[in-house]
């Protein structure tokens, strides 16, 4: 085992420290002495032992990872104040990071000695074990370690810095880690850069007592890099003064839960024979449009599309060719249109189209899109004959019909049938009614 380093030695006389070696080696309290830099140059057994290294291992060890992660922050924060020489020494409570990863509890002090002759500076710490934190708890606390530990849900504490205190089995397994890394799972790092921000802002409200408990929904990354959709209710754990030390939070896979429902709003929201948006849907979506405070809602349109002579296709080839008619005819509203674009069909041989933000000219060269590529559509007849589909369309301007308290769907739908009128195979720009005086 080291002994003091000689230049610490040799700074009073001999004949005073000719029995702190000794006292150094053999302390029942653990003693190192840090240089400036943050690493150990000495350390006795009893400081090796607390924290389960060799002295090879410990010598040379930055002095941050022998210290907890969560209090990083505070223990920086009291050194920094010795470097000033605004104190000789200080005194806290703090956890120390064991070589197998446990967390071991200490009172803990340092100061500050000068080598003179030198001209430097050493830090010798003093940790010894048996805080309170380590103290057998009572029977409420054992009840809820236990409850914890065992509980089918999964649940981690975080400290109020965003580290990862403890998380018990079911969270380990749902994310797929192993027990090692468990004292260090912090769910910011496991959610993606929006949520992660959004999860601190929770934190820091719930430990400033702005909240009391809140509930999230979003994805956690599991160790393979897999994503698992996950709902949260976190709670402050406050101390008997009131002050939130730590932060509680249930996490429940609901990953085949969110399936099912999003399969189930798509069985409710979409024509099942071209896979488009169904009536309700598309309304929902207008109506969300035409909220006065919605984006671009004076700029949007409505397109209503109606196949010519759809009947007769429907008659001479069947429900067949009628239905690979009506797949081709989404197919192509589809490449005409923008992924922000609602695109239904309403029945029949009816489809609508809503453009938000696309003003008079977008909904134009989307429409005269829809009309040209209808035409590319071949449906055979017959046994050898084959005929091109034909489409009438009627665009309204949301803002046009919001002057006259109109309906842009009814707009869409009465120029829809005027171009059909007038033979088919055309756009059509529904007509401003005059506004009521």
């Amino acid at each position: 085992m080291s002994s003091l380093p000689a230049h610490l030695r040799s700074v009073p006389p001999r004949a005073a420290l000719s029995g702190l070696d000794d006292v150094f080696r053999y302390s029942p309290t653990g003693i190192g002495v840090i240089d400036e830099d943050g690493h150990f140059i000495a350390a006795n057994s009893a400081l090796c032992e607390l924290g389960g290294y060799s002295e090879g291992e410990l010598l040379d060890r930055h002095y941050n990872t022998f210290t907890y992660p969560a209090d990083l922050n505070r223990d920086s924060r009291e050194r920094a104040e010795l470097r000033a020489g605004r104190r000789r020494s200080y005194r806290m409570a703090k956890r120390c990071m064991t070589s197998s990863g446990e967390i071991c509890w200490v009172n803990f002090s340092a100061t500050v000695i000068f080598d003179v002759a030198a001209g430097k500076r050493f830090f010798v710490v003093h940790a010894l074990g048996g805080h309170p934190s380590q103290q057998p708890a009572d029977a409420d606390t054992e009840r809820f370690r236990q409850a914890f530990k065992d509980a089918p849900v999964g649940m981690v504490i975080t400290t109020c810095d965003g580290c990862g205190v403890h998380a018990n089995d079911a969270i380990l397994q749902m994310l797929g880690y192993d027990r090692s890394p468990a004292t260090l799972l912090a769910l910011p790092d496991l959610m993606p850069p929006e949520d992660a921000r959004r999860g601190r802002v929770l934190l820091r409200q719930l430990c400033s007592g702005a909240l009391a408990s809140c509930k999230v929904e979003g994805y956690l990354q599991r160790s393979d890099g897999s994503l698992v959709w996950t709902s949260r209710r976190s709670v402050a754990l406050r101390d008997a003064a009131g002050r939130t030390r730590e932060v509680l939070t249930h996490v429940i896979d609901t990953t085949r839960t969110r399936r099912h429902l999003l399969q189930l709003r798509h069985l409710a929201e979409r024509d099942p024979l071209t896979g488009l948006l169904n009536r309700r849907a598309f309304e929902r979506a207008l109506l969300e449009e035409l909220d006065p405070e919605a984006d671009d809602q004076q700029d949007g349109a409505v397109l209503m599309v109606d196949l010519d002579h759809f009947k007769r296709i429907n008659d001479r080839c069947g429900h067949a060719g009628g239905d690979s008619t009506l797949v081709a005819a989404a197919d192509v509203l589809r490449v005409c249109t923008r992924g922000s674009d609602s695109v239904a069909r309403l029945g029949g041989d009816e489809f609508a189209v809503l453009l938000p933000g696309a003003g008079r000219r977008g909904a134009a060269r989307v429409a005269a899109g829809i009309v040209a590529r209808m035409r590319q559509v071949r449906v055979l007849v017959g046994s050898d004959a084959d005929r091109t589909v034909n489409a009438s369309v009627g665009v309204a301007i949301i803002s046009e019909a919001a002057a006259v308290s109109q309906d842009p769907l009814v707009m869409a739908d009465l120029a829809m049938y005027e171009a059909k009128q007038a033979g088919g195979d055309r756009t059509n720009f529904a007509r401003r009614p005059l506004a009521a005086d």
